[in-house]
């Protein structure tokens, strides 16, 4: 009896890594990197704003009050995607939405709500703001020449915005496993089909399937392999001549009358254990090469 952590570490010490691919963005997600990524930009690549508001020096407003507000005057109106050639000098506030590059001499945000009233020309503060308030560094978030996910790192969507925010448009992943999958036993229908006495839907089928997917690997559905010697090592056989990576079927390797599954694996492979897994289903296990 082997330990179902042990027979894994088994079967995993068997398999080789797949080779190398590359693939557009689009379609990384599900995908694991094959290599490092680093990023040669800084993310955000430029000091700016988190909020909406007015771009001042904290300094000017540093003594203001509801009974005695600041007014800056207002020298500028800065977009998202545009960099302000004018500096903030003492006194003036520029108007800056968020995402746009902070303009030289500023070092805090007020955001529009907590103004106490402006308008193009001026606007009015009643409290200090502190240095640095709402914005975003320079770096902040992603180093220059910095590592950003490592070789191994299963891509999802956090994963692949990150990639695109370093400008990685092509993505070096491993090839996914293409995995067959056969269910076994003649009391097995499709899915469709009524239920006559002593049949069951092919439900495992579509389970596995799904799981091999929901993993990253590309699973490949194979018919049935009917209770029948010389039909399964035919059907093993064809699957074989597909060339997968691996082939997983259930059912027929126990020490039943029809069980014949066991008995071909060990025929058609090289290197097949027959083994008695600690769990429950899932005892009887046949793997090999």
């Amino acid at each position: 009896m082997i330990s179902l952590e042990e027979v894994r570490a088994v079967i995993l010490a068997r398999i080789e890594i797949l080779p190398e691919e590359e693939v557009s963005l689009a379609e990384a997600l599900g995908r694991t990197l094959s290599q490092s990524v680093s990023s040669t930009d800084p993310i955000p690549p430029f000091d700016n704003t988190a909020m909406d508001g007015f771009a001042l020096r904290a300094v000017d407003v540093a003594r203001a009050t509801p009974d005695s507000p600041v007014e800056l005057e207002v020298t500028a109106v800065i977009e998202a995607g545009r960099e302000e050639e004018k500096a903030i000098v003492e006194g003036t506030a520029m108007r800056i939405f968020t995402g746009a590059m902070l303009p030289d001499g500023a070092d805090a945000i007020i955001p529009f709500e907590r103004c106490d009233g402006f308008d193009e020309k001026t606007v009015a503060i009643t409290f200090p703001v502190k240095k640095g308030a709402h914005i975003r560094r320079k770096g902040e978030d992603v180093v220059a020449d910095s590592e950003v996910l490592a070789a191994g790192t299963r891509l999802g969507p956090a994963s692949i915005g990150l990639l695109a925010s370093v400008g990685l448009a092509r993505v070096p992943v491993r090839k996914r496993p293409r995995v067959a999958v056969h269910s076994s036993g003649d009391e097995l229908v499709p899915v469709d089909a009524p239920l006559a006495p002593g049949k069951i839907r092919n439900s495992n089928l579509y389970s596995l399937c799904a799981r091999i997917e929901e993993w990253g690997a590309e699973p490949l559905s194979r018919p049935v392999l009917a209770d029948d010697l010389d039909r399964i090592r035919t059907g093993l056989r064809q699957t074989l001549a597909l060339r997968p990576d691996a082939i997983v079927t259930t059912g027929g390797i126990s020490a039943g009358d029809f069980d014949y599954i066991r008995d071909i694996a060990q025929e058609l492979g090289e290197d097949v254990e027959v083994r008695k897994v600690n769990m429950k289903p899932g005892k009887p296990l046949v793997d090999g090469t």
